[in-house]
């Protein structure tokens, strides 16, 4: 159990991986001087045509995603990130949204949302949060892949008229 917990604690043996996506410089500044002092690995873009092309080479843990940015703004990039087929957990950030944005980039595979200006302890939280759902989510698929199996093998050990597992 104890190996567990320290993959979730980034300040342990593997350093959780942020992709920053923010066009205001001193944001990106701030946001990465702060995470790096936590225990963070940090790559910092200014746009969502450059964390595109950083997905492709790269697999960070964790995105966290501007949502006003100018030529391909934060939703578009979650769409193409999304329709990549990556399940990279995506974090939010925007100083103001409504709430129907909000549930509408939920539904577009957005895990998360940290509001402007950040509240760096709450996204901590938030990082450590979407991390843990997308792991238990992996090993649900994993689990639901090794049930289908043990379904199969069951069946075909009934249509052959064997026990199971021999």
């Amino acid at each position: 159990m104890a190996g567990i917990k320290r993959e979730m604690q980034p300040e342990m043996n593997k350093r959780v991986r942020v992709l920053v996506v923010e066009d205001n410089q001193l944001a990106r500044l701030i946001i990465q001087r702060r995470l790096t002092a936590e225990g963070y690995d940090v790559t910092l873009t200014a746009s969502g045509r450059e964390a595109i092309a950083l997905l492709r080479r790269d697999s960070p843990d964790v995105i966290l995603l501007d949502l006003m940015m100018p030529e391909m703004s934060g939703e578009e990039t979650l769409c193409h990130i999304r329709q990549m087929g990556d399940a990279t957990p995506i974090i939010i950030v925007s100083a103001a949204i409504s709430r129907d944005t909000l549930l509408r980039l939920k539904g577009l595979g957005a895990d998360g949302f940290i509001a402007k200006p950040i509240d760096f302890t709450r996204l901590k939280e938030e990082i450590q949060r979407v991390i843990e759902t997308s792991r238990q989510r992996l090993r649900g698929q994993v689990d639901e892949v090794l049930t289908l199996g043990d379904n199969e093998e069951q069946q075909v050990s009934e249509e052959l008229g064997d026990e199971p597992g021999t």
